[in-house]
C-alpha cells in the first residue's frame, strides 16, 4: 500500500524542455519554525467484468477536469460524497488531491482564478477545508509524522524572479508534531541571480521543474521527479543537512529491454515506492508513443516488469491489492477505468483529471 502520493494517477502533460540541472549540485539547508467544464458523469457504458466487486473496501478520491473533489464507489462509480464543488472559474480551483498515511483527506487549491502561484493545501474535516500551508504537491510520510511540498523559495525571500510563471524551488519538510520546518533550494544562491530574469529563465527552461514527491516506507527518503529531459527522478535523505539528490541510473539489463521497446529514446520518472522500499519507475517514450515501468533498487533500474509500446493513451495508474486505477485518453475525452487482478476492466467516471485510493 503507498501513501502520500501527491497527484495519484494523473494525465501527463509535458513540455520539451532540455538537460536536467547536476545531480551533484549541494545546496545548504535551514530549519525554521513555523467557463465552467462539464460536470462529472458516472459512465454509463456497460462494464466489461461479471456483476459483482470483489477489490479494496475503500472510496476513490477523483479530481475531475471541472476542479470538483469527489469520492466515489468503485463498484459502479457512483458518486458517494462531493467534497470540493466546481466553481464558475471566478473563485479558488481545486488543482490536487492528497490522501495521508492516516487516511486524511488534502485538497490543493489554486487561491487566482487559473493561478498556480498561490497554491494552498487545505485539510478536509466534516466537510469543511482549513487552511494548513502554502505551497504545492504535499506528500504525507507514512509514519504520520512529517509532510514535504514545494514551495516559491523567491516568495519565502522576498524577491522577484521576474518570470510570469511561478518558481516552485524549494524543498520543504514540515515535521507535524513541532511546526518545525527543513528547507532546501533546487536553484543555489550563487548559481542564479533572482534579478537576472534571462538566467533563471534558462534554468527553468533548461533544467526542468520540479513534479511529485514521494516518501519511502521509512519515513526519510523522498523520491522527486523533475519535468525535463529524461522526466529524470531523484531520490534525497530528508534528514541530511545538504540536499544531495541521487539521479537514477539505468543499468544494462534494463536499458537493453527499454530501447527494444521504445526505440526512439525514452525518460524516467517516478511511480511509486514497493513495502521492500525499492522504487518503481515509469520511462516515457520521448515521442509519446509507448512506457514501460520498472523497479530501482539503490538508485538503479535493475528490471522492466511491464510495457505498452503502442500509442501514449493509458496513464499509468496506482494499484492497491491488485486493483489498478488508470485514466484512459481519447482526443480530448478523459475516463476512469478500474483493472482487476485478471485482467478485467470496468469505466467508473468521465472528465477525469486524476485519482488515487481513498
Amino acid at each position: 500500500m503507498k501513501h502520500g502520493r501527491v497527484w495519484g494517477v494523473v494525465l501527463v502533460a509535458m513540455v520539451a524542455v532540455g538537460a536536467c540541472s547536476s545531480a551533484d549540485d549541494v545546496v545548504s539547508s535551514s530549519t525554521t519554525s513555523s467557463a465552467r467544464p462539464p460536470e462529472p458523469t458516472a459512465s454509463t457504458s456497460p462494464p466489461d467484468t461479471e456483476p459483482g466487486y470483489a477489490g479494496p473496501d475503500a472510496e476513490i478520491l477523483v479530481l475531475t477536469r471541472g476542479q470538483a473533489v469527489v469520492a466515489i464507489d468503485p463498484a459502479d462509480g457512483s458518486v458517494i460524497e462531493e467534497v470540493v464543488a466546481a466553481t464558475d472559474g471566478d473563485g479558488p480551483q481545486a488543482v490536487g488531491v492528497t490522501v495521508a498515511a492516516d487516511g486524511e483527506r488534502y485538497v490543493s487549491m489554486a487561491m487566482a482564478p487559473q493561478g498556480q502561484c498561490d497554491v494552498r493545501v487545505f485539510h478536509v474535516a466534516d466537510g469543511d477545508l482549513e487552511e494548513q500551508f502554502v505551497g504545492k504537491a504535499p506528500a504525507f510520510s507514512p509514519d504520520g509524522r512529517f509532510v514535504a511540498y514545494l514551495d516559491d523559495g523567491y516568495a519565502r525571500l522576498g524577491l522577484d524572479s521576474g518570470l510570469p510563471f511561478c518558481v516552485h524551488d524549494l524543498v520543504v519538510v514540515r515535521d507535524l508534531t513541532t511546526g518545525d520546518e527543513r528547507t532546501w533550494r533546487l536553484v543555489p544562491d550563487d548559481d542564479v541571480d533572482p534579478a537576472n530574469e534571462f538566467e533563471l529563465e534558462d534554468f527553468y527552461m533548461l533544467g526542468g521543474t520540479p513534479g511529485a514527491l514521494d516518501w519511502a516506507p521509512d519515513s526519510r527518503t523522498l523520491s522527486m521527479m523533475i519535468f525535463g529531459e529524461g522526466f529524470t527522478s531523484y531520490t534525497i535523505d530528508a534528514t541530511a543537512d545538504e540536499l544531495e539528490p541521487v539521479q537514477l541510473t539505468v543499468g544494462d539489463d534494463a536499458a537493453g529491454a527499454l530501447d527494444e521497446v521504445l526505440p526512439n529514446g525514452y525518460g524516467v520518472s517516478t511511480d511509486e515506492w514497493t513495502a521492500d522500499g525499492d522504487l518503481l519507475v515509469v520511462a516515457f517514450s520521448y515521442h509519446w508513443d509507448g512506457w514501460a515501468r520498472g523497479r530501482a533498487a539503490d538508485g538503479v533500474v535493475v528490471e522492466v516488469s511491464e510495457t505498452d509500446p503502442g500509442r501514449l493513451t493509458r496513464s499509468v495508474g496506482e494499484q492497491r491489492d491488485g486493483y489498478e486505477l488508470v485514466i484512459d485518453r481519447d482526443d480530448a475525452e478523459t475516463t476512469l477505468v478500474l483493472i482487476a487482478p485478471d485482467g478485467s476492466e470496468r469505466e467508473l467516471m468521465a472528465d477525469v483529471a486524476s485519482a488515487q485510493w481513498s
